[in-house]
């Protein structure tokens, strides 16, 4: 930074630039990387490890990685990210992810809805159920997710949110119906159609 830019911060009473610790928490969360997302893994799987525990657990997972890339990306998982935290015990880091695998996940699970599907939850579905048919298990736990989320809809006195003229929940957005080909599921003869 510039003298010019220094004496103008203490001219306005600022104080002077921003701290790194200071802008770093005002930055929007970053995708965990593929990477990451493996260190998370082993860090949930042991609770707790070192950088050489990490990369000899990696080693095994996904080929050989050198220490100091590890090292690297523990300590950017840490300061950037927030992803973990490290203890010192004797004269070793000891890292520990900050953050539960759900809690992960969900963040993961919305950031990808939000870029991909623009926050399209029917979409969604019809997306993973082009990819892969469902076992009937699964189609059974999805049943009881969807009827869960239908049943939160609804205000104390039974009647649902829209009918109630609540604006939140799942009940007040407006119905999508979206077959597979993206088409108007009356005018489409696919029965996995959205909605049916």
């Amino acid at each position: 930074m510039t003298r010019r830019r220094h004496a103008e911060f203490r001219r306005t009473g600022l104080g002077g630039p921003p701290k790194r610790e200071e802008v770093g928490a005002l930055r929007k969360p970053q995708a965990v990387t593929d990477r990451e997302l493996e260190i998370l893994k082993i860090l949930w799987a042991k609770g707790r490890a070192n950088v050489r525990e990490v990369q000899e657990e990696l080693g095994r997972n996904v080929g050989p990685v050198a220490y100091s890339t590890v090292q690297t990306l523990l300590n950017i998982m840490e300061e950037k990210k927030g992803l973990v935290r490290h203890v010192v015990e004797g004269r070793t880091f000891v890292y520990i992810p900050k953050k539960t695998p759900e809690g992960t996940l969900r963040e993961m699970t919305k950031r990808f809805i939000d870029r991909v599907f623009d926050g399209a939850l029917d979409r969604v579905m019809v997306a993973l159920l082009d990819a892969r048919a469902p076992s009937p298990e699964e189609l059974a736990r999805l049943r009881a997710v969807l009827d869960r989320a239908a049943t939160s809809t609804q205000t104390p006195s039974g009647a649902h949110g829209e009918a109630a003229g609540e604006t939140g929940g799942l009940a007040s957005r407006p119905s999508r119906e979206v077959t597979r080909s993206g088409s108007d599921p009356s005018s489409s003869s696919n029965p996995r159609a959205c909605g049916d």
